[in-house]
């Protein structure tokens, strides 16, 4: 009886691994455009394990394409336990052989230090194989890293150079490209070449030499000229991601019309972009908001809105919506005045880097009359204490 069971299970296994050669060998033998259907339609009955043993008969012939979806299997976990170094792995295989897609998870992987150790040079060794290849991803991401500098020199031009590539695309990363693009015409940070050149003074400036109070006005002359040029770039690159309802360029666009920088100055658009952002949680926003009901521009003079919004932005960590709210304890605007809560909230606010300067007059008058005239010691240990213990909710 016991060498009959033992047999039983002899030809079971058999039989197990001829179903499964016969399996892989008949997956093997059509084509992968053929099978890449059958593993579509398995991912989306959420059948990973299958799709998985097909991808990797393709994987380990060598086709790219099959290495790179094997490598998203395991970066995401689907089917098989996740594990970043078998992605990392897959991701190579597929990079090397010029899929730009891997190339760019192969970048990211350097980036972040997924699976393998960081290095921001690799990385952009595989975003611009990716790049070059023309891939959206690659190119954005080129541009990121040659914005921010990392693991290398910063390079503006080169940095709008690949954003421009990628601006006005329908995916995510045309939105982020043209805030960046817009952001840093806004900064200064990008001067166009052909513009110089043809400036009158700032070719008059490099030819000659002048006494301090001279170059002085022709620098103010040069830099103003610059500004409006480039703000008005900025207001273009901003209108695009802002319209597809991208939070921070809203917000930035608001801003554009608040201040006049590349726009005629209207308080009622800025009004509008601010309000469109702060709705998506932006606290510069909710900020920018709220000041322009506390003080009244383009729109009535709304106390309540105002520390509303304060409050939304204080509570994401925005030092300036904080000491506007301490100033609005203070004064008891659409709050009950307390100097506790007040000065609870300058303290948070100077924590977060809120600076006490001469701009700010009346706030600075306001933290001096609580601690010298308004509050006692122990009102001072209390608020104090409350600053301390304070979180924010957001």
């Amino acid at each position: 009886m016991y060498k009959i069971k033992i047999l039983l299970f002899l030809l079971f296994s058999m039989f197990f691994v001829l179903t499964l050669f016969r399996s892989e060998t008949s997956y093997a033998m059509k084509p992968y455009g053929v099978m890449i259907n059958k593993v579509n339609s398995y991912w989306a009955k959420h059948n990973y394990k299958k799709a998985f043993s097909i991808l990797k008969v393709f994987a380990l012939k060598g086709n790219p394409a099959a290495q790179r979806k094997l490598g998203f299997m395991y970066f995401k976990g689907y089917g098989v336990p996740l594990n970043y170094l078998k992605a990392n792995y897959w991701f190579k295989l597929a990079a090397k052989q010029g899929d730009a897609v891997s190339q760019l998870d192969l970048g990211n992987d350097y980036f972040y230090g997924l699976g393998t150790p960081k290095n921001y040079k690799k990385a952009l060794y595989w975003w611009k194989l990716s790049a070059e290849q023309k891939y959206i991803g690659g190119e954005y991401n080129l541009g990121f890293q040659y914005y921010y500098g990392y693991g290398i020199k910063k390079k503006f031009k080169q940095a709008a150079y690949w954003l421009k590539k990628v601006a006005n695309h329908y995916y995510i990363y045309g939105k982020y490209a043209e805030f960046m693009l817009g952001h840093m015409y806004y900064n200064k940070e990008l001067i166009p070449e052909k513009w110089m050149r043809k400036h009158y003074w700032y070719r008059y400036a490099i030819n000659q030499e002048y006494s301090k109070i001279v170059k002085t006005e022709i620098n103010t002359a040069y830099e103003q000229s610059y500004m409006r040029d480039a703000y008005k770039k900025a207001v273009q690159w901003y209108n695009l991601p802002a319209i597809q309802n991208n939070a921070c360029a809203q917000n930035n666009l608001g801003l554009c019309f608040f201040a006049g920088h590349g726009v005629k100055k209207n308080y009622r658009i800025a009004l509008f972009w601010f309000n469109l952002a702060a709705r998506q949680g932006n606290y510069t926003a909710e900020y920018n908001l709220g000041r322009m009901y506390y003080y009244g521009k383009g729109v009535r003079r709304n106390y309540k809105s105002a520390v509303h919004w304060f409050k939304f932005s204080a509570n994401q960590g925005d030092s300036s919506a904080q000491a506007m709210l301490g100033y609005a304890y203070y004064k008891g605007n659409a709050v009950m005045k307390n100097y506790i809560k007040s000065l609870k909230w300058f303290i948070i606010a100077r924590s977060y880097g809120f600076v006490f300067s001469k701009k700010y007059c009346l706030l600075n008058r306001a933290l001096n009359d609580l601690l010298k005239r308004c509050m006692n010691a122990k009102q001072i240990k209390i608020a104090v204490n409350e600053a301390k213990k304070y979180r924010p909710i957001y």
